[in-house]
């Protein structure tokens, strides 16, 4: 039986990288159901926080999530009380401190994992994995800042949409549970893959005898 010459073939070293690649990017996704389960734990303790928690505007807290300063401008014309805005701003802020926790092990985990093993020849394969991962997770990222940016709306419309016509509880739970992961994740998987890139690119500038086969 004939193979068929549309499916790619690799080398014994670059199915090496794939798998370790492959697991590193197993513990990634891993990981990232801890912020997300931390992040509902916050949420659901989210009125005890509010009364341990002093969220003020000028507050560093409060500043580590930009959009805030959004939500608050369209907050001064909704139903909201006062109450409720200062428990939406106590679990964003502090479900944004979760996901900045995260981002830091992500890039320390990034910086010293040692399970990255190129093959010594120029490999178009690895170079379209990293590059394609990246692409990816750059698109990702671009889509979900202008939406961010937009805060709420009117009214909400679709699974993520922000609508000052829903409960706060609603609007904080999109927010945390929606953008602010989708916007994290991208980042962390951006990282990864172009913290990858950048080693495949000094291990082929500081021995260039791997660019030849």
């Amino acid at each position: 039986m004939s193979e068929d010459p549309r499916i790619p073939k690799f080398t014994e070293d670059e199915a090496a990288f794939g798998r370790r690649a492959g697991r590193h990017l197993g513990i990634g996704l891993r990981a990232l159901t801890i912020p997300l389960v931390m992040s509902g734990i916050v949420l659901a303790n989210g009125s005890t926080l509010s009364k341990l928690i002093d969220v003020e505007p000028n507050s560093i807290l409060f500043q580590l999530w930009p959009f805030n300063r959004v939500y608050l401008q369209q907050f001064a014309s909704s139903h909201y009380d006062g109450s409720e805005i200062k428990w939406f701003f106590t679990v964003v802020s502090c479900c944004n401190l979760v996901w900045l926790v995260f981002l830091c092990w992500k890039i320390l985990f990034e910086v010293f994992r040692r399970d990255v093993q190129f093959p010594r020849t120029k490999s178009p394969a690895i170079t379209n994995f990293i590059v394609a991962f990246l692409i990816v997770s750059c698109v990702v990222v671009a889509a979900w800042i202008p939406l961010a940016w937009s805060g709420f709306s009117a009214h909400s419309s679709g699974f993520s949409g922000l609508g000052l016509n829903q409960s706060i509880a609603a609007g904080a739970i999109k927010v945390v549970m929606v953008v602010m992961a989708s916007l994290y994740a991208g980042v962390a998987f951006i990282l990864e893959f172009g913290g990858l890139g950048v080693r495949y690119w000094l291990f082929r500038m500081l021995r260039p005898e791997s660019a030849v086969r």
